[in-house]
């Protein structure tokens, strides 16, 4: 809320399976007015503003998803912006809450990295706990299990460490990856069908909105070029049963009302 408070500004944003559009809205509250400040598919949550009139946001980075930065901008009376944006920090990690002190001199913000690592471990028999575990995937990037191999000796993941989302086979015996699917897209969720020939898995194009359709793709075990299986807006999972079933099924996000909805 602005220091006088008359308005306050907030963050919405409509997602889709690796799609995103988010705008700051300034709303005059007692007069039920909001209005669109801009837009920008990078915004964080962070928002806060300062004594001054000045408003402080964080944008995510385009190359990489754990890295962000905090910019500034003055704004006017009628709600349009008075400067260009400054930027006034930047670093390695999600910035997602920010407030400053009561003179605006001194800001704090929580800056957080995710980066999820690839393991494998031994089942115990009664099927509770394992009896070890180690890390598959030994690089400092975000890596996402999506499948093992039909012979259970590589498993599939998606990965950043190229600066998109691309997919990997990996022997639990070897310490690098095998590059399986790249992509002008992101391609994540790679899932073996049920008789063992191919993997599935989901595109979509790094500019998408939350209307832009996404893709399934198929490429034989082994790899090779892809082929198209489908297109649907709003695509975030896929996933396939095991034989004798030879059935997959995807799910999608729709919007109703004004929300979207995950649905099967």
């Amino acid at each position: 809320m602005v220091p006088d408070g008359q308005r306050i500004a907030y963050i919405r944003s409509n997602w889709a399976y690796n799609a995103r559009t988010s705008s700051v809205e300034v709303n005059e509250w007692q007069k039920a007015s909001a209005g669109t400040l801009f837009s920008d598919s990078r915004l964080s949550p962070a928002l806060h503003w300062l004594p001054d009139g000045r408003l402080i946001y964080a944008f995510g980075s385009t190359q990489h998803q754990q890295d962000s930065t905090l910019w500034v901008v003055s704004l006017q009376q009628s709600r349009r912006i008075s400067s260009p944006p400054k930027r006034i920090t930047g670093g390695h990690g999600w910035i997602s809450q920010v407030a400053g002190s009561a003179d605006g001199k001194v800001l704090i913000f929580l800056r957080g990295n995710w980066l999820p690592s690839v393991y494998v471990g031994t089942l115990a028999a009664d099927g509770m706990h394992l009896l070890a575990n180690r890390r598959l995937t030994l690089d400092e990037n975000e890596n996402i299990p999506g499948s093992w191999t039909p012979d259970s000796k590589a498993v599939l993941f998606s990965s950043d460490r190229n600066g998109t989302r691309e997919i990997f086979k990996q022997a639990i015996d070897q310490p690098l990856a095998e590059t399986l699917v790249t992509s002008v897209d992101h391609v994540s969720q790679p899932r073996v069908t049920p008789d063992g020939s191919e993997i599935l898995y989901i595109s979509t194009p790094k500019s998408a909105s939350p209307e832009t359709p996404s893709s399934i793709f198929a490429i034989p075990i082994g790899g090779g070029t892809p082929r198209l299986v489908l297109k649907d807006v709003g695509i975030w999972n896929v996933q396939c049963a095991r034989l004798p079933s030879m059935i997959c099924l995807y799910s999608i996000a729709k919007e109703i009302l004004g929300k979207r909805f995950g649905s099967m």
